[in-house]
């Protein structure tokens, strides 16, 4: 949505979702071996990938959601972002 609104061609912002996706595994793959030998960090470095997804959710997604739709139509988006931020809530009270 966001490369669309930004004059992407739909062609143009698949190939460029495709490379963030293959960024997103290999910066996965390559957090997996780093974070092996430091768990005490672990914590730490999934609670910064949280802060920063929901950031981007709140301070770019969701007001262009406001501005593109009516209010009664927007609701069910934001409703399910106040979900995955209540899952996310959820997920890290619990103990293993």
């Amino acid at each position: 949505m966001i490369l669309l609104n930004a004059g992407f061609r739909p062609r143009r912002a698949f190939l460029f979702m495709v490379m963030s996706g293959a960024a997103a595994v290999v910066g996965g793959i390559a957090g997996y071996f780093l974070l092996a030998g430091a768990q005490a960090l672990l914590p730490y470095a999934l609670a910064v990938a949280a802060a920063s997804f929901i950031y981007i959710a709140l301070s770019d997604l969701l007001p262009e959601l406001m501005r593109r739709a009516p209010m009664r139509d927007s609701l069910p988006d934001v409703g399910f972002v106040v979900i995955g931020v209540v899952i996310a809530l959820l997920a890290t009270s619990i103990e293993a």
